[in-house]
């Protein structure tokens, strides 16, 4: 309970932000009452709920990030010179070259 935050309560729903005790991370959330006075609580969640259902299967397929990849992405960002549209957009970016 101590890690759930009323941010506001309109009566019907209320806006909440609930941070992870296991991994630390902070979201928002709603909470909608039910329609009926007996109606069983529903917990609807995902594990990724910024991602479509197809993205989520594609990445759960994956594995983790590992300490080898945040090494290898820090390897190659040390000489990189272009901006984030360029990384992301450029063709040349996956071989560490911008046109910026």
């Amino acid at each position: 309970m101590d890690r759930i935050a009323v941010l506001a309560d309109r009566g019907d729903f209320a806006f909440v932000e609930l941070d992870c005790l296991a991994c630390g991370s902070r979201t928002m959330g709603l909470v909608l009452a039910a329609n009926a006075v007996d109606a069983d609580p529903v917990l609807d969640t995902a594990d990724h709920p910024e991602l479509d259902p197809a993205a989520a299967a594609r990445m759960a397929s994956r594995p983790p990030v590992s300490e080898d990849d945040v090494v290898a992405m820090h390897r190659f960002l040390a000489d990189w010179t272009g901006d984030l549209h360029a990384l992301l957009d450029d063709p040349d970016a996956a071989d560490g070259r911008s046109r910026a």
